[in-house]
């Protein structure tokens, strides 16, 4: 599916909203304030560039967890120093699998 820059309608709103809370009786602003975390909170709630993220977004492109780690298998049965430390990779029926269909094709 592909879409146009424009097609894209962007929701901005700020995460935290200290007026907000204070006008319905919380006023957790002062909490923050003494802790030096209101710094944090306008960074959170500073610009947000909507030409960037629909420039992004357009562009952007997602992937399966199980293509690619399929592939993952696939490029270290061809080179097996990309492979990680052998305890933290967890072989699969999915990379028997890759294995026996690269061994058939070659």
């Amino acid at each position: 599916m592909k879409l146009k820059e424009h097609q894209f309608k962007i929701e901005t709103e700020n995460p935290v909203d200290f007026k907000s809370l204070t006008f319905n009786g919380c006023e957790i602003k002062e909490f923050y304030a003494v802790q030096g975390l209101l710094n944090y909170f306008n960074l959170l709630n500073g610009p947000i560039y909507k030409a960037l993220i629909r420039h992004f977004w357009v562009r952007a492109s997602m992937y399966d967890r199980e293509v690619s780690e399929l592939e993952e298998q696939e490029k270290i049965l061809i080179d097996p120093t990309l492979a990680r430390n052998p305890s933290h990779v967890q072989r699969s029926d999915q990379a028997s699998w890759v294995y026996l269909c690269i061994s058939q094709k070659r």
